[in-house]
């Protein structure tokens, strides 16, 4: 593995959440998607092609060049991909009556997202990994990001190239600070405030929630 630099190009804005965007996140992501499809049937986490100690990935959070910033709320419900598989059960008759989608409650529930749409030319990281399977991977998602289904951060380009990081360290910490959440159990002792959040994949998952440095 090798220290190198990550850069997607985006052709439409990125949509995401409260969260610092690493590339773990999104190439554990790629590899779960995979496994949806049965495209993979190995363990996401352990196929992630980056250097990680104990669970914390040698990987930056993003960076956006020429970024602006808005927010975005999406109302959603029904998940396409996971629940159409199921869909009779949405659209099946009860008795004379056409069946119903509820979404006041139920797995149906509709639920109110509060976004942050990013506009900007690219999305950078810096990691410590394998420059071949990163890029094998990233080719595969022609969107990244938040609400792909709506169009939003629609894949461009891709280059990665030699980091001009002096040793490994420096993809986790530069000049004193955290780069991406870093939990104080880890033996660095930093200048900067904690807050509880999640520092490892699953990212939603709050199990894998501690103190952490935060950015």
């Amino acid at each position: 593995m090798q220290k190198i630099r990550v850069e997607v190009g985006l052709a439409t804005p990125l949509a995401l959440g409260r969260t610092h965007f690493t590339l773990d996140a999104v190439l554990f992501g790629i590899l779960s998607e995979m496994r949806e499809r049965g495209q993979f049937d190995g363990d996401p986490i352990a196929q992630v092609p980056l250097r990680s100690e104990e669970g914390l990935f040698y990987a930056t959070a993003a960076q956006f060049e020429n970024a602006v910033e808005t927010s975005e709320t999406k109302i959603g419900g029904i998940r396409p991909v996971t629940d159409m598989a199921d869909a009779t059960r949405f659209i099946q008759p009860k008795g004379r009556q056409m069946a119903k989608v509820i979404t006041t409650r139920g797995d149906t529930k509709a639920h109110l997202s509060r976004m942050r749409s990013i506009a900007c030319s690219s999305v950078v990281w810096e990691a410590v990994g394998d420059p071949e399977k990163v890029e094998a991977l990233l080719s595969r998602a022609p969107n990244i990001g938040g609400l792909r289904k709506d169009g939003h951060g629609e894949v461009a380009f891709i280059e990665i190239t030699p980091s001009d990081s002096e040793r490994d360290e420096n993809v986790l910490i530069r000049n004193g600070l955290p780069r991406r959440p870093i939990p104080v159990s880890f033996p660095y002792r930093l200048n900067a405030p904690t807050t509880i959040e999640t520092w490892r994949p699953a990212y939603w998952d709050q199990a894998n929630a501690a103190e952490c440095y935060g950015l």
